[in-house]
């Protein structure tokens, strides 16, 4: 059973950038669970008033026993502190081949693009575009001939990514834009 205490809506994060802005990113809710990370759906204003969506993973991992404080920080057990402190470094180093990959030769703009990766409640955020609407899962194709090209797009840019060394292991609809 997964024991991991999600945050909840309206919930406030605070980043902060390169330079010391402060970032505002509310939780709007819960939208999957993997077994490192909890995916949210948060809504940042932005400075000419529009609401824009995004998707934050918080690292979160499911195996280690991690506590949630009521203000929203992360404590693990002393024996699982390393551990923790090491799967937040991973975190960090997947954000940036992923970044490398999205501006990659033949792959560019073909797959979400993740904004920056920031710490928060003594663990590691990364935010990326979203759009709730625009997925394979919701997507309506009106043709045979669009089906078999959607899938030899996505054929593509798994094939792109694979000949860059990596193999992408959450291929579902949702995660298909």
């Amino acid at each position: 059973m997964d024991s991991r205490t999600a945050l909840k809506p309206q919930t406030k994060l605070y980043f902060y950038d390169k330079e010391g802005g402060k970032i505002l990113f509310t939780i709007v809710r819960e939208i999957g669970r993997g077994s490192s990370c909890i995916v949210y759906e948060a809504s940042h204003e932005t400075t000419t008033g529009d609401r824009k969506l995004y998707r934050i993973k918080e690292c979160y991992p499911y195996k280690l026993q991690i506590h949630r404080e009521e203000n929203g920080r992360l404590i693990p057990d002393i024996e699982d502190k390393k551990l923790f402190e090491d799967l937040q470094d991973k975190m960090r180093a997947n954000f940036k081949t992923v970044n490398s990959l999205f501006y990659s030769d033949g792959v560019m703009g073909m797959f979400t693009d993740q904004m920056d990766i920031y710490c928060c409640n003594d663990t590691a955020y990364i935010v990326s575009a979203f759009s709730a609407e625009k997925t394979l899962a919701t997507y309506k194709p009106v043709s045979i001939k669009e089906c078999v090209m959607l899938v030899k797009q996505v054929a593509y840019v798994i094939e792109k990514i694979h000949q860059q060394g990596f193999l992408y292991l959450d291929i579902k609809p949702n995660n298909i834009l």
